[in-house]
């Protein structure tokens, strides 16, 4: 098998579909932490929600670094 240059010209996002099994389920375990976290922002009384000014990251605004391709055997 030759050796691929890995630029940001040829890296295609991927899917859900296309992340192993182990990988979906972390992805999902820290989807689920993440959703907790923001809903805590909030509280329900009977006239609706009042939200709280807690802190959560701005990850839309973190940089993501690529990690290298895992290369099969």
């Amino acid at each position: 098998m030759g050796s691929v240059e890995i630029d940001g010209s040829n890296i295609i996002v991927p899917t859900l579909n296309d992340l192993f099994e182990e990988d979906r389920v972390e992805l999902d375990t820290k989807t689920r932490e993440l959703h907790v976290l923001f809903l805590e922002r909030f509280t329900k009384t009977h006239e609706g929600f009042v939200k709280h000014d807690i802190d959560i990251p701005d990850l839309l605004g973190s940089k993501v670094t690529a990690l290298p391709p895992r290369l099969s055997s």
